[in-house]
């Protein structure tokens, strides 16, 4: 998981540095970074802990007869 990797290798030291020293293109670009891996992630965290969720969907619809 790149989003992941990325967010626990941040050093936020750094980055918060740069930032007050006027120079925000290191946020920005992890920000952009972020947001173009974020479906991804969303999707992967869905697949793994949501899956239930299409089955009980489907008992839902069933009818006695």
């Amino acid at each position: 998981m790149t989003l992941l990797h990325s967010v626990r290798m941040l050093d936020i030291q750094e980055l918060a540095e740069a930032h007050s020293l006027g120079d925000y293109e290191p946020l920005e670009h992890l920000m952009e970074t972020w947001e173009s891996q974020l479906p991804k992630f969303s999707e992967a965290i869905s697949h793994q802990y949501l899956v239930h969720a299409v089955s009980s969907h489907q008992l839902s619809d069933i009818s006695p007869q």
